[in-house]
C-alpha cells in the first residue's frame, strides 16, 4: 500500500480499500503503518478477490476473510508467523498454499469449493480443524493428523466416522448434518469432551457409555429411543436430545452435573427422574405428552423454561398443585407457568434465548 495505489487494478484496489476502511484511514502511508502493527485483521464479506495487498503483514497471527470472492491464496504462503486462519465462503479450490505456514494451529474452512484434501495433512502444527459444508464424503486425510484436538465435519455426506478413531487427542467432534448411522468407531476416544451429531440417522448410543470425560453431547433429530448407555457419563453439563423417540428418562437420573437439557419434542409422558438434577438451568420440554410438573418442584435454579405443546400446557390438563407446583422455593418460571390463568404465550414464560458469540469454538453446534 502505497502512493501508486491509484493506479492499481481494480481487484487489488477492493482490497485496499477494505484494508483501509478496517483501520479507519485514508491516507495510504498512515494505513500502512496501522495495519503493520497489527496481528488480528478481519475483513469478511467484502468483495475481496486478490490477496497480494496482505503479504506484507509480517506480524499477523488471526486472520479472517470469510465470505468473501477468493480463489488464490498463495499471497498468504509468506504470512509464517500466521496461527489462525478462516477462509469459509470463498470459492477457494486449491488449498496447498496453506500448508506453507508452518505454525498454524487453526484452520476454518467450510463451505469452499476445495476437492483434495490431501495436502491438509501436511500441516503437522493444526489442532483446529473445520471442514464443513464441503460435500465430503470421505475425511480420512485427517487420520495423519494426530495433534487435531478439534474437528468439525459439519453438513458433508459422511456416513463413516471411523476416521476419527485415529485421532488420540481429540477433545471436541462435530459432525452435525451427515449421514451416520453407527457410531461404534468413537467406543475408544476417551479424550473426548464435546461431542455434537445432530441430524443424522443414529439410533443406538452404547458406544459412548465408556466415554466418562464427555460434558456435552448434542444428538437432536437423530432416531434414538434408548439413552442407558449415558447412564455412566455423570460429567455431563450439557446433553442435547431433542427430536428423537425417546421415552424413559430413568438413566438420567443421578446426571447431577446437568446445567442444560433439551429433551424437546420427544415422546416423553413421565419426568419424574429428573427431580433431582438441582443444577439445571435450561430445560426444554416443549413438544411432549407430559401431564405432571411436580418434578419441578425441585430445580430451583431453571432460568429458561420449554413447555408449550404439552397436555399440561395446552388446556388438556388442569393445572393444580399437584401437578403445577406453586408453594415453596420453586423457579420463579415455574410459579409464573403454572399460577397463569390462560395459556400462557411462550414468550411469557420464556426469556429471549441468548446468542452465542459468533466466534466461540466451544459452542453446542459449530459449523
Amino acid at each position: 500500500m502505497d502512493g501508486a495505489v491509484a493506479e492499481a487494478p481494480g481487484s487489488i484496489q477492493t482490497t485496499v480499500n477494505a484494508l483501509k476502511a478496517y483501520v479507519k484511514q485514508e491516507d495510504c502511508a498512515v494505513a500502512s503503518e496501522s495495519l503493520l502493527a497489527l496481528d488480528e485483521i478481519i475483513i469478511e464479506y467484502q468483495g475481496l478477490t486478490d490477496l497480494r495487498p496482505f503479504t506484507g503483514f509480517a506480524n499477523l497471527l488471526y486472520l479472517d476473510l470469510e465470505g468473501n470472492a477468493i480463489t488464490d491464496l498463495r499471497p498468504l504462503a509468506v504470512l509464517t508467523g500466521l496461527r489462525e486462519l478462516t477462509i469459509s465462503a470463498n470459492p477457494v479450490v486449491d488449498i496447498s498454499p496453506v500448508t506453507q505456514l508452518p505454525v498454524l494451529d487453526m484452520l476454518i474452512m467450510w463451505g469452499t469449493k476445495v476437492v483434495d484434501f490431501t495436502s491438509v495433512p501436511d500441516l503437522r502444527t493444526i489442532t483446529y480443524l473445520n471442514v464443513g459444508a464441503n460435500n465430503l464424503e470421505d475425511f480420512s486425510f485427517v487420520a495423519d493428523m494426530p495433534s487435531l484436538q478439534s474437528l468439525y465435519v459439519t453438513d458433508n455426506k459422511i456416513s463413516d466416522i471411523s476416521p476419527a478413531s485415529y485421532l488420540p487427542n481429540l477433545t471436541t467432534l462435530n459432525f452435525d448434518g451427515n449421514l451416520v448411522k453407527d457410531i461404534s468407531s468413537l467406543r475408544t476416544m476417551n479424550n473426548l469432551i464435546y461431542l455434537y451429531f445432530d441430524r443424522n440417522q443414529v439410533e443406538d448410543l452404547s458406544p459412548l457409555s465408556g466415554l466418562t470425560n464427555l460434558r456435552r453431547i448434542s444428538a437432536a433429530q437423530n432416531t434414538i429411543r434408548y439413552i442407558l448407555a449415558l447412564t455412566p457419563l455423570k460429567k455431563l453439563n450439557v446433553l442435547i436430545l431433542g427430536s428423537n423417540r425417546i421415552r424413559y428418562l430413568f438413566p438420567l437420573a443421578a446426571h447431577v452435573e446437568l446445567l442444560s437439557l433439551d429433551l424437546s419434542n420427544n415422546q416423553i409422558e413421565d419426568i419424574e427422574d429428573i427431580q433431582n438434577l438441582t443444577k439445571v438451568r435450561d430445560l426444554r420440554l416443549n413438544n411432549n405428552t407430559i401431564r405432571d410438573l411436580s418434578a419441578l418442584r425441585n430445580l430451583t435454579e431453571i432460568q429458561y423454561l420449554y413447555l408449550w405443546d404439552n397436555p399440561i400446557s395446552n388446556g388438556q390438563i388442569a393445572r393444580t398443585d399437584d401437578n403445577c407446583p406453586i408453594e415453596g422455593e420453586i423457579s420463579e418460571l415455574v410459579r409464573e407457568f403454572c399460577t397463569s390463568q390462560a395459556i400462557a404465550p411462550r414468550k411469557k414464560i420464556l426469556p429471549h434465548k441468548r446468542q452465542a458469540p459468533k466466534r466461540s469454538i466451544q459452542t453446542f453446534s459449530a459449523r
